[in-house]
């Protein structure tokens, strides 16, 4: 799936903010690309907005076409990879949303990151990664 249903990204926030995390995110996210905080916003930032929201993370970025990079070397999925391991090696990218993503949100977050690195081809969510946090959600 390339989506993630509403039943699923409240698992994010926290469990006090979850009927309004969703909307606090987006007004927060407007706050920022709408401010000079905006020149701190990093390709990782994007995409997390884009997970925490249930959204296609894949679809913010485009492939390089570009002849000469492509023949050099260069990957066409580039931005994307390097969006991907900042966000995965970096909690300070979460940062942003401190305030309403629950301390496991990062976790899966980096989870579903490293899972889906070189399967770009595949749905943005696959069914395995969202049984497991809804298990985890549940049990806990």
């Amino acid at each position: 799936m390339n989506t993630l249903g509403k039943n699923i990204t409240p698992l994010f926030f926290k469990e006090e903010l979850r009927s309004e995390a969703y909307e606090a995110i987006q007004r927060r996210w407007s706050e920022i690309v709408n401010s000079d905080e905006r020149k701190t916003l990093t390709p990782a930032h994007h995409l997390l907005y884009a997970v925490v929201r249930g959204k296609d993370w894949r679809k913010g970025f485009t492939p390089i076409t570009n002849k000469r990079k492509l023949d050099n070397g260069g990957e066409g999925e580039w931005g994307l990879y390097k969006a991907l391991r900042r966000l995965s090696y970096s909690a300070a990218t979460c940062s942003i949303f401190s305030e309403y993503l629950s301390d496991d949100a990062w976790k899966w977050i980096t989870r579903l990151v490293n899972t889906n690195m070189t399967k770009l081809d595949e749905p943005a969510y696959d069914d395995s990664w969202v049984q497991a946090l809804l298990e985890e959600k549940l049990v806990a």
